[in-house]
């Protein structure tokens, strides 16, 4: 590395290393510097309110953090204070222990946190729609109406041909020795997407001769097709027992826990969450949460029972509510989109697409034979133009161009960012500029970043966010290894992209960290950086051998990253069977998340795209 890159980068140290929280940012490189961005142009700099690292009209000192929502993150950082050891400038932040247990996020402060809320049904918003009725009182009815219809408002299909009614406030399912009755509650619900809360108040027969009666009656979620038939096989479920005496939680045949039930005035919650968690409540006392079940996307609630008694074993009220969670992992219908080569160009295998927005139109852009190409995406295809065609620069000691990312500002500033590899076979980071919105000429030449001789960057993502640049790159070490690196502009009173420089220490290269002695059967690459939620997202393709799947990492700010596994896989027989990755991340409507990616089925690689319902911010409940 060059004495002027280390001076560059040690003077940027030593300026941020006076703002609150004593943090600092230590970094050993530097690169070359070009200014690009019309004077006063702010880009995306009003999104945030960050000045010299320290959060403004919020009071709250972040220093060298910058969280991805300020005023999201301000509560944890009140807490953080006195929970966790000062923040260290070579270190990631102390709160990756958040991260270090599946229950780590369960606790205070780490409770506060907006990565916490992934994946997690602590954190949902409330649906209010037909799915669910709120509540079910069978109070309302007359002893011996029919149960199906005479609740007020409402109208409920029967369990196989079971015939309920209600008998003294009560609904009698109707079952028998051969077979359960009952009635469905509402219309399926996506269990892996949505959380369900059910709250239930049983009522105990008027007899039951010496405990040998055979009755039951129980609330559960159990597969929409099964019940059509009759059948009740709960994936989970609660069930009352005047023999036994008790309430018992049932998975399928399985009795896993029971409470005596001494109170027949006392409500049972069942509740449970996308990622399989199950919570019991007893008038809202939790009894226990030791166990999982497998949620599926077409779950039925069902109120059901066996009854020999006239007044038997009866469900007083059921109160149904449901969430919708931030789930990651659970993308829709894919589509193939069609990347149609420019007239007269030949061979075309486009590789390494990628797509972004602006302005409510989608582009994309890809790699041919080591030129790049751009186009505006319409429906599900792409047509390239050769005037959108750009080259290698030979005055630059360009040899190939690769990996390419559109970033386009509101102004119409556009910066084609890509991975330029030079004639002495060292890789760069590299921008073409222009100011004509996304498909104009783009005529200046940027160096991005340079991490110095034996070292080579690709895959690179840009994101402008709060006033600051954020490149996120694959860096690979001249001993084979390699893994995620950050990169970003040095002050968010400079939006320009320029001067980019290491971001601070985080726990990133830990996740994404391939050795050099494994470099040939795995690889983490094609990082895709967006903002949701509160948070930063990182969706990246990990390979393991011949497989490749999608990953995604979630941060409140740039120094703690949580790693939430798995959330794209091929799909078998499908066109994307032996391998997806290359994903890019953008916000979908209605708190959706579109993902687009390249999959793989041995012929060659094609662009994806997929989507998946969530909640873009959800609280804490």
């Amino acid at each position: 590395m060059s004495a002027r890159r280390l001076d560059a980068a040690r003077a940027l140290v030593a300026s941020l290393a006076m703002v609150l929280l004593t943090l600092g940012c230590g970094s050993d490189g530097a690169i070359s510097r070009e200014d690009q961005g019309p004077a006063g142009d702010a880009g995306a700099s009003d999104q945030g309110v960050f000045l010299d690292g320290a959060v403004v009209d919020q009071g709250v000192p972040t220093g060298l953090l910058f969280p991805a929502d300020s005023a999201r993150f301000a509560p944890f950082l009140a807490a953080a204070q006195d929970a966790f050891p000062p923040v260290a400038d070579d270190r990631p932040a102390p709160w990756t222990t958040c991260y270090a247990s599946a229950s780590g996020c369960d606790s205070a402060p780490c409770s506060l946190l907006a990565s916490c809320c992934v994946a997690s049904g602590r954190c949902a918003e409330l649906q209010v729609d037909a799915l669910l009725p709120p509540a079910v009182l069978f109070s309302s009815c007359a002893s011996g109406a029919d149960a199906l219809s005479c609740v007020p408002g409402q109208t409920f299909l029967p369990l196989g041909s079971s015939t309920p009614t209600v008998e003294a406030g009560g609904l009698r399912p109707g079952g028998d020795a051969m077979r359960e009755g009952g009635l469905l509650v509402g219309a399926p619900v996506d269990l892996l997407t949505d959380r369900v809360d059910l709250s239930v108040v049983f009522a105990p027969p008027s007899s039951c001769p010496g405990n040998a009666c055979l009755e039951s009656a129980g609330v559960s979620l159990a597969h929409a097709s099964e019940l059509a038939l009759g059948v009740v096989s709960p994936l989970v479920g609660l069930l009352y027992s005047p023999s036994r005496g008790d309430v018992s939680l049932v998975m399928g045949d399985q009795v896993r826990m029971a409470w005596a039930l001494v109170d027949p005035a006392a409500s049972f919650t069942l509740e449970v969450h996308p990622s399989g968690r199950v919570r019991v409540l007893r008038d809202n006392v939790l009894l226990t949460e030791a166990f999982t079940y497998t949620p599926r996307a077409d779950a039925q609630v069902v109120l059901h029972g066996r009854n020999t008694e006239l007044q038997g074993a009866r469900l007083r009220s059921l109160h149904a509510l449901r969430y919708r969670t931030e789930a990651p992992a659970t993308f829709g219908t894919r589509s193939v989109i069609a990347l149609n080569a420019p007239l007269g160009v030949s061979p075309w295998a486009p590789r390494g697409a990628a797509v972004s927005t602006h302005e409510g139109r989608h582009y994309a852009v890809v790699e041919n034979d080591g030129a790049l190409y751009r186009g505006e995406l319409l429906g599900l295809g792409v047509d390239f133009e050769s005037t959108q065609r750009v080259t290698v620069d030979a005055s630059r000691s360009e040899r190939a161009l690769s990996a390419p990312t559109l970033l386009v500002r509101p102004s119409g500033e556009t910066f084609l960012v890509y991975a330029a590899e030079l004639t002495d076979g060292s890789r760069t980071i590299r921008a073409r500029r222009g100011v004509d919105g996304p498909l104009g000429p783009l005529p200046e030449i940027l160096e991005l970043a340079d991490a110095g001789p034996g070292h080579a960057l690709d895959d690179p993502s840009l994101l402008e966010h709060a006033g600051y640049f954020l490149l996120l790159v694959r860096h690979r070490w001249p001993d084979g290894s390699s893994a995620l690196e950050l990169w970003m502009s040095d002050a968010a009173t400079t939006p320009a992209l320029r001067d980019l420089v290491p971001a601070p220490a985080s726990n990133l290269s830990e996740l994404t960290a391939v050795d050099s002695a494994d470099a040939n059967q795995a690889g983490v690459q094609a990082p895709s950086l967006s903002v949701r939620g509160g948070t930063y997202r990182v969706h990246y393709e990990r390979r393991t051998g011949t497989r490749r799947v999608i990953e995604l990492l979630a941060a409140d700010e740039l120094r703690a990253f949580r790693a939430l596994g798995e959330v794209l896989l091929p799909r078998p027989g499908g066109q994307d069977r032996l391998g997806v990755g290359s994903p890019s991340a953008l916000e979908g409507t209605a708190g959706a998340e579109r993902l687009y990616y390249l999959g793989d089925d041995g012929l060659g690689e094609r662009l994806f795209v997929t989507e998946r319902p969530g909640v873009e911010d959800p609280t804490p409940l």
